[in-house]
């Protein structure tokens, strides 16, 4: 009989974390100038630290803490307490919306800020 450990359980945690984290950085890196020119352990930090505010929000799947951090990225570290992130703790703080409702705000947020940042294809 196979017996996993809880010891077992808390490693194999530890590693889906890591390849978050590190699969995260690689998605800020990939759509982010800002999170390109950041050195690894600070960009490392803000999704650690992304992830563990996200939770406190409800955003525990990885699909719902990406734009949460992505934010975090564009807003400040501060973000959603910022003063101008009442549109984030409204959507964040809505006993109505679920999770994925939530990050879909936060996720078409971004899209537009980085639709902003793009220049426009000369036609």
């Amino acid at each position: 009989m196979f017996v996993i450990r809880e010891a077992q359980f808390e490693a194999l945690g530890d590693a889906r974390r890591e390849d978050f984290i590190r699969s995260t950085m690689d998605h800020l890196r990939a759509r982010h100038d800002a999170a390109a020119a950041m050195d690894a352990g600070a960009l490392r930090q803000l999704v650690t630290e992304g992830m563990d505010a996200a939770e406190t929000y409800g955003l525990h799947a990885e699909r719902d803490i990406v734009p949460f951090v992505e934010c975090r990225l564009l807003y400040g570290p501060e973000f959603p307490a910022g003063d101008d992130d009442d549109w984030a703790r409204e959507a964040l703080d809505d006993p109505n919306l679920d999770a994925d409702d939530k990050a879909l705000h936060l996720a078409a947020q971004v899209e537009l800020v980085l639709a902003w940042d793009r220049p426009e294809d000369p036609a």
